[in-house]
């Protein structure tokens, strides 16, 4: 081969398998009760994992964590009773994402359902103990974002000697948690995440 060669890479989809992800999440929740006995926003850790369909499609589906803790406010005077609660969330979102290849990585956009478990713990009583409140919000999740190449791993050339982490990528979104419905609790959140995937 003679001559000067330019490789332009992107995130080539029947190479890279599947794609694990661990990421960073924070959320800003739309519903004032939970920023009165908790606060507006929160950081979740949660975990994805990005399944391409085809170069310019893939499945990514994540969940996440959290469980905060609060103070019961009296609903006459709207302040502090000292009474301790805490609240846990679960948001899971399955996205189909549409990407557009770029030079060492993707810009990607996605949209899809989301399924949000939560339970909140009131006071405790000594005749029934801890109270709780438990449900699912059904929702729609959208988020826009971008993944580049770390070259922090490179395939060996070597037969027999393949690690099974192919890839590093790191990633960055922004979004929105859609709940449908408003009675009860609103978990409809701005959204912002950032992680690393691992091409397996």
């Amino acid at each position: 081969m003679t001559g000067n060669t330019v490789f332009a890479q992107s995130l080539p989809s029947q190479s890279e398998g599947v794609r694990v992800a661990v990421r960073g999440v924070g959320e800003v929740w739309q519903d004032n009760s939970i920023s009165r006995i908790y606060r507006g926003s929160t950081f979740l850790l949660g975990v994805g994992i990005v399944l391409p369909l085809n170069d310019y499609l893939a499945l990514d589906i994540e969940g996440a964590f959290k469980r905060l803790a609060g103070s019961e406010v009296n609903a006459m005077s709207g302040d502090s009773s000292g009474t301790g609660s805490a609240f846990e969330t679960v948001p899971i979102a399955f996205d189909v994402e549409g990407r557009l290849p770029l030079q060492g990585g993707e810009l990607f956009l996605g949209v899809g359902p989301s399924v949000t478990v939560f339970k909140e713990e009131h006071s405790i009583r000594l005749d029934t103990g801890t109270v709780t409140t438990e449900g699912v919000k059904i929702g729609m999740d959208t988020r826009l974002g971008l993944r580049f190449e770390t070259n922090l791993v490179r395939p060996s050339l070597a037969p027999g000697n393949q690690s099974a982490i192919r890839g590093v990528d790191v990633e960055f979104w922004m979004g929105k948690r859609w709940q449908f419905g408003q009675e009860g609790f609103d978990l409809s959140a701005w959204r912002g995440g950032a992680g690393l995937m691992f091409r397996m």
